[in-house]
């Protein structure tokens, strides 16, 4: 994991020119939410080349150390130089630590969605809830980038998708019903129901779906 650059008189300073040009003003965000920090990556005006996680992760210690305390596993970087068309410019918090300065972003991952999707260990009821990565339940943390209220991040899906574990997807019960569901899982006192079991498994065996329905605790679709 990345930490800050050290100097001969010890770690840097946290007070970084990107700071003292906005002076950002710490953010008011809900815990437990998808949340996705926006930052610009410096590069020349025609370059639309994505950078790798590692080197994004160092920008951020050296540039935005002031987004550290507000991260959390699963939320994400968007570098809005590039953002803006599907998933373009996103970065995944793996690890942070802002007490020790140290970070780790991920790539997105491309197994379901060309385009690219939120990592394949990030699943759905025994990680996060239902449609957790879904731009409409994300909040976004503008601070270093205050002309940017939203993120404009969407992904090939309206919603994104719904990854299961091996071992949930195991546990789903062929159950066919006349609502059309395929499927029924028994989760933490909860019954959530499947429309598709079949065309939605990868070769792994997670499972994919694409849509959910909270009220009546269905996923909706496979590869949409």
């Amino acid at each position: 994991m990345a930490t800050p650059q050290e100097s001969e008189h010890g770690v840097e300073s946290s007070k970084t020119k990107m700071e003292e040009k906005y002076h950002p003003t710490p953010p008011t965000l809900k815990p437990n939410v998808f949340t996705i920090h926006l930052i610009r990556v410096p590069r020349e005006s025609d370059d639309q080349r994505e950078w790798k996680a590692d080197a994004v992760q160092q920008l951020v210690l050296e540039e935005y150390p002031l987004l550290l305390p507000h991260m959390k596993r699963g939320d994400a970087v968007e570098d809005l130089e590039v953002g803006g068309y599907r998933s373009s410019g996103i970065y995944f918090v793996e690890h942070v630590d802002a007490a020790s300065g140290t970070l780790e972003l991920m790539d997105r991952s491309k197994e379901v969605d060309e385009y690219g999707n939120q990592p394949m260990h990030y699943t759905t009821l025994d990680q996060y809830p239902p449609d957790y990565f879904a731009p409409q339940n994300a909040q976004t943390n503008n601070m270093y980038c205050p002309d940017v209220p939203k993120s404009p991040l969407y992904w090939h899906t309206n919603e994104g998708w719904n990854l299961f574990s091996v071992a949930l997807a195991d546990q789903i019960v062929a159950d066919p019903d006349s609502n059309g569901n395929k499927g029924t899982l028994e989760y933490n006192g909860e019954t959530y129901h499947f429309k598709n079991l079949i065309e939605a498994k990868l070769d792994n065996n997670q499972l994919v779906t694409c849509h959910y329905n909270a009220a009546t605790k269905t996923f909706l679709g496979g590869f949409c």
